[in-house]
């Protein structure tokens, strides 16, 4: 009977210093001499508790328990121990058994608003630490833990200061510094969060909550090397971590790495296969790698999960619209518009898949609808769809501005000036340098540049082609600049190298359009030609280069950029083009032997019905004709 206390000072003073494992050694030899002795065995439970090993402290701390019933710490941390297999009913009745032995102790209460939380039961789990705050008002982790439950319940301002009170009474909390530094990136403020998070990653190189909440927060700043390097951290230290997985997925996307995107994303959905934010963002991974048949089954799976997911909804239909299935989209947008009717630009999609369809039963309310809304700040349609949708230019202005502030704000660095003499140097900005109509358009305008006044660059942001058009292309540049793996910070960087006079952006906003590089002032004057006669209602476009037909002068005051009118027509052709010598005839085309051809080969979307209805009325007039469209 006289080893016994000896021993248990001995196993308290190794437990004390952290040598648990040393400890647990000398508690076994105790219950070797006294198998009952239930300080022991509560004793040796928490050791296993803190070693990680669970259900054996469950075992011994259950044993303890039995043998003292009426013991609050045992019942107590009995409830912790349940509490991290996931057994929280068990667990809640142990601590409420607790309670009841000691309804003053803080960590029991603490311990209960943990198990409350993870049952849901938010509101019951902030009662509960704020009863036991009552006790130690300044307790650092009660103060973190309700703050986390105020968050789910999305009393941001309340969570806010309850992680101030953590770290005003412990500035050295991680908990209350990764919490607050991951609610402060939810809220948009990167910078504050920066300081949490990486005092918080000071304190606790491995935190791997921290790590990843600061490699968000260096997302929201554009810093995304910085961010996948702290991506990196935290799938290093938790290679099972989906979160991690999935947004370095989403980093790499950003910086143009989308091979090795995709195998993050499918890393994440090895741990976290139903996960449907990672089955979309892997479909527009294969979308943009041109793999649509990949890309739809991942989408048809995140939607078989998630009937109602909108974004999952919305890129299939996307995706079903490229592949010409427009019933499909169509009913994806409708499913989408739905479950969300405020959705970003949404209605704008649906009008868009149904004028391609030509159905226009209620179209003309649809637009209606949508340019009051934009009117009313929403932003119901993207630019390039408002402008097929509407020939209000004051609605179309007011479309661009709100996208362009939402998606491409101003971050233009001060300071940026035309070098003095030399040629001017001229960069255009384009996705379509290869076998397609603007190249088509271009090429001998291209050719025509004064080489003594002008040096021309050409920043190719589109699928690299080898084809005979391309090749024509490239040799009109004094330099030609493969891009599309470069994210707009490395291209505007590549752009002030070559000192840029001009930069002409030849997309707007029409696909594969790269608006951020514009925003960040690739050069010192800025200007639209060609691809999209529209404005893009954007501080940093200073001219729009068309004709007075495209942009007549009373249209100025609903354009963001000064015109810059070109003689007769904006659009130049290639007058090197030879004309086909094959002999055709109307009966190749099905066309009729006599009478007057009308014909329109614009995409059916360009075609409205009150146009239509004029074209109708014409055929009616002119006996014998007939109308020839594209599709």
């Amino acid at each position: 009977m006289t080893v016994r206390p000896a021993l248990l000072r001995d196993a308290l003073a190794l437990h004390e210093k952290g040598r648990i494992a040393e400890a647990a050694a000398v508690y076994r030899e105790i219950l070797k001499q006294s198998p009952n002795d239930a300080g022991a065995l509560h004793l040796l439970g928490v050791a296993e508790l803190q070693s990680g090993n669970t259900p054996a402290a469950i075992v011994m701390i259950r044993r303890a328990a039995a043998l003292e019933p009426r013991n609050a710490l045992f019942q107590s941390n009995l409830g912790l121990a349940l509490s991290q297999t996931g057994d929280t009913v068990a667990a809640l009745e142990a601590l409420d058994c607790a309670l009841a032995l000691a309804p003053d102790s803080p960590n029991t209460l603490n311990h209960r608003g943990n198990v409350l939380r993870s049952l849901g039961r938010h509101d019951e789990a902030v009662t509960t630490y704020d009863r036991a705050l009552t006790i130690t008002p300044n307790d650092p982790d009660l103060l973190n833990n309700r703050g986390a439950v105020l968050l789910d319940l999305n009393r941001i301002e309340d969570a806010l200061a309850s992680f101030g009170r953590a770290l005003a009474a412990n500035p050295n909390h991680t908990g209350a510094l990764a919490n607050r530094g991951a609610l402060r990136v939810r809220l948009g403020e990167f910078d504050a969060a920066l300081s949490d998070l990486s005092r918080a990653i000071a304190l606790d190189a491995r935190n791997v909550a921290a790590l990843n909440s600061r490699g968000n927060a260096f997302s929201g700043l554009k810093r995304h090397r910085e961010a996948l390097f702290d991506f990196d951290r935290a799938v290093a230290v938790s290679p099972d971590y989906a979160d991690g997985w999935f947004n370095r997925a989403s980093v790499l996307n950003e910086l143009m790495r989308w091979d090795e995107a995709l195998q993050s994303c499918d890393r994440t959905l090895a741990f976290a296969p139903n996960r449907v934010d990672a089955l979309v963002l892997r479909g527009q991974l294969l979308r943009t790698l041109n793999r649509p048949d990949e890309a739809l089954r991942s989408y048809d799976l995140a939607v078989e999960i998630d009937p109602d997911s909108v974004e999952a909804r919305v890129c299939r239909g996307h995706l079903l619209a490229d592949l010409g299935r427009l019933d499909a989209a169509l009913g994806d947008y409708e499913r989408a518009l739905a479950r969300d009717p405020e959705q970003e630009m949404l209605r704008g999609w649906r009008a868009f898949c149904k004028l391609r369809m030509c159905d226009w039963r209620v179209i003309g309310d649809e637009i209606r609808a949508i340019t009051e809304a934009l009117r009313n700040g929403k932003q119901a349609s993207s630019p390039a769809v408002f402008l097929a949708l509407s020939d209000d230019p004051g609605a179309q202005l007011k479309c661009a501005r709100q996208y362009v502030l939402r998606h491409f704000p101003e971050r233009q660095s001060a300071g940026l000036q035309r070098r003095k003499g030399g040629k001017i140097r001229t960069g255009y900005f384009s996705a379509d340098f290869h076998d397609h109509a603007t190249a088509h358009l271009t090429a001998a305008f291209f050719e025509q540049h004064d080489r003594t006044q002008f040096e021309t660059f050409a920043f190719s942001f589109g699928p690299q082609k080898d084809d005979a058009v391309r090749k024509r292309v490239k040799e009109t540049f004094n330099r030609f600049v493969e891009v599309r793996n470069y994210p707009d910070t490395d291209i505007v960087r590549l752009a002030r190298e070559c000192e840029l006079d001009i930069a002409i952006d030849m997309k707007g906003f029409t696909e594969g359009s790269r608006t951020g590089i514009f925003a960040m002032r690739a050069a010192p004057v800025q200007a639209s030609w060609l691809g999209y006669p529209g404005t893009m209602g954007a501080s940093y476009r200073d001219y729009l280069i068309a004709d007075v037909t495209v942009a007549p002068e009373s249209m100025q005051s609903c354009c963001s950029e000064k015109f810059v009118w070109l003689p007769h027509s904006y659009q130049p052709n290639d007058n090197s083009r030879s004309i086909s010598a094959a002999l055709v005839d109307r009966k190749g085309f099905g066309l009729p032997r006599d009478g007057f051809v009308f014909c329109c080969f614009n995409n059916s979307y360009k075609i409205m019905p009150a146009l239509f209805a004029i074209w109708v009325r014409l055929l009616q007039q002119v006996d014998g004709s007939v109308l020839w469209l594209l599709q």
